[in-house]
């Protein structure tokens, strides 16, 4: 006969299955560790947005004086709702004509060159011996330019 050894099911300890205090008070403090950077974050996520408007707004002042200096000695100027073209010093066509979600200008037909980006609607009108172009981007902000025909 096998001498069997009787099973030792019972132990003489609590088993723990859960967590003890320090692991809770650790766990506490890793998460308020986590979250206090939450409005540092927030923070740096408006500064990025203020300069993406910054961007927008040098974007728009860079484009009015390129504009404004090479139409200043341009002739032909004519005029359509969405492009706007003239001849320039050079005897050169130049185009400006909103494309897809852009301003761009062309020289004689050729050429891509976005210079105003986030353009939703163009007009382009002349009233009276004034030009006008007016912009509508993609955040509803409406920009007009407004200079006089020599």
């Amino acid at each position: 006969m096998c001498r069997t050894r009787p099973d030792k099911t019972l132990q003489t300890g609590m088993i723990q299955n859960g967590f003890t205090f320090l692991e809770v008070l650790l766990s506490l403090i890793i998460t308020m560790m986590i979250l206090s950077f939450v409005p540092l974050i927030y923070q740096e996520a408006q500064k990025i947005n203020q300069l993406s408007d910054l961007s927008d707004e040098s974007e728009w002042l860079l484009f009015r004086k390129q504009f404004l200096d090479e139409i200043q000695h341009a002739h032909t100027v004519q005029i359509s709702v969405d492009t706007i073209s003239f001849i320039n010093q050079e005897e050169k066509q130049i185009t400006y004509q909103h494309y897809k979600d852009l301003l761009r200008r062309q020289v004689d037909g050729r050429g891509h060159e976005p210079v105003l980006q986030n353009v939703q609607e163009t007009h382009f009108y002349q009233k009276d011996d004034e030009i006008i172009l007016e912009f509508i981007d993609s955040k509803s902000k409406q920009r007009f330019l407004r200079f006089g025909k020599e």
